[in-house]
């Protein structure tokens, strides 16, 4: 990693965005088709930030720099764990407590209140939003209206347990931080040297897309939900252990119907290493019924709610028969944002991780980009904003990064986590993110 090196990743980093931007202005001049002002970014606007946000963002700056003194991803998972969860939170301060915590939640977008939190605000009790979901969805705002209802009844509980937005943001952060931190040494640690599977863990917690999107997101805990379902599913050992599995499948299914993205996923690695589908086939099978079951329980026809949610968000129908050119142009946004929030030097080691790294865990980097690609082009994530809602990709893609070769340079580690602390600070301190 020389410093020329990363002087070119840079820059051609910077190059290609800067081509894209401009296309994407120049195609508007034409043409009429989805794509942001700042693409790939969907809801974003420049900030500078307040006197006290740059204090916030000093001391995570300075939590960096001693972790590095330290050599954290030495000192043992708790040590990590800690370090990376006050990182991403002090880092949050940068936008300030009500920025950083309560806007995400509660925040009103264009004058317009349209979170789960003002959606909860209405439920006058679980029973009957669930008994009555297929009545109430349609009337619910873009969020709740395209997930299942858990992810609207973890906010009713949520504003009734804890009242304050920020405190709601706060407790969802929290949750999905250790959720992730405690989930991912035993992902990485199947297919990584313990010392690769540490530094993997440290550099989680450094990924701006984990720091910019991790607090206050619903998406990040269904992504440590996703997390808990890849790293419990192995296809070589017992049937009893695919129950653990199933539980982190079914809360999956709970909060978002993109779960479905879970099974090819599962299904790829089963048939790759055992070239059988057995396992995943059982799987959905368990979770269909589950699923299927909750209609003569609770009354919810989980079914009939995917159905809505799809139209919901497609009325018009497929949208590359409907609306070809943005379909395209959303497509490509998708990508561009997760590249965007991972930056050249995370890129350029895990391409390099991936071109000379051997072992099982390219069949796991594999599925999960196959599968992803599908799930794009089905039409899913139909207005971008992907490095917050495609949080679950990033324990695959650590793979390649963590076993990159260059990182066995006795300053690589530390180099790659300046800059990727760097770059997590530099988004958070001049960007304003809505969700």
């Amino acid at each position: 990693m020389t410093a020329r090196a990363l002087l070119r990743q840079a820059a051609v980093f910077a190059a290609v965005w800067a081509v894209g931007l401009a296309a994407v202005h120049l195609g508007k001049r034409v043409a009429t088709f989805n794509a942001p002002f700042f693409w790939p970014l969907s809801i974003f606007k420049p900030r500078w930030p307040a006197a006290a946000e740059w204090v916030a963002l000093a001391a995570a700056a300075a939590l960096v720099l001693f972790a590095l003194r330290l050599e954290i991803w030495r000192r043992g998972r708790a040590a990590i764990l800690l370090a990376g969860t006050l990182f991403v939170l002090v880092g949050t301060l940068g936008q300030g407590w009500e920025g950083g915590f309560a806007r995400p939640v509660a925040g009103l977008y264009g004058g317009k209140a349209l979170q789960y939190y003002h959606d909860a605000q209405h439920l006058a009790s679980p029973v009957q939003a669930l008994r009555g979901y297929a009545a109430l969805q349609p009337t619910l705002q873009d969020h709740s209206r395209s997930h299942p209802p858990g992810a609207l009844l973890l906010f009713w509980a949520l504003a009734r347990l804890l009242k304050q937005p920020a405190l709601i943001g706060l407790a969802l952060g929290l949750a999905s931080l250790l959720l992730s931190g405690l989930l991912l040494p035993r992902f990485l640690g199947r297919h990584l040297p313990p010392e690769r599977a540490a530094l993997g863990l440290w550099l989680f917690f450094l990924l701006p897309a984990v720091q910019i999107y991790a607090v206050a997101s619903l998406d990040a805990l269904i992504a440590g939900c996703f997390l808990g379902c890849l790293a419990c599913f192995d296809p070589a050992r017992g049937w009893l252990r695919l129950l653990p599995v199933l539980a982190f499948l079914l809360l999956s299914a709970w909060l978002t119907f993109a779960f479905v993205y879970l099974l090819p996923v599962l299904g790829w690695i089963e048939l790759r290493a055992r070239r059988s589908l057995l396992r995943t086939t059982l799987l959905g099978l368990m979770a269909a019924l589950a699923l299927s079951a909750l209609r003569p329980l609770l009354g919810l026809d989980y079914w009939q709610a995917l159905a809505t949610a799809t139209r919901l968000e497609n009325p018009a129908g497929f949208r590359l028969f409907a609306e070809p050119l943005s379909y395209v142009a959303t497509r490509l946004e998708n990508a561009a944002e997760i590249l965007l929030f991972l930056g050249p030097f995370a890129i350029a080691l895990a391409w390099q991780g991936w071109r000379r790294g051997q072992g099982e865990w390219r069949e796991w980097t594999r599925g999960a980009l196959l599968c992803l690609g599908a799930l794009f082009l089905a039409g899913a994530f139909k207005t971008g904003e992907t490095a917050r809602v495609c949080l679950f990709l990033l324990p695959a893609l650590l793979l390649p990064l963590a076993a990159a070769p260059a990182l066995a340079e006795a300053r690589a580690p530390r180099l790659l986590s300046l800059l990727l602390g760097a770059q997590a600070l530099i988004l958070q301190a001049f960007g304003s993110y809505f969700w």
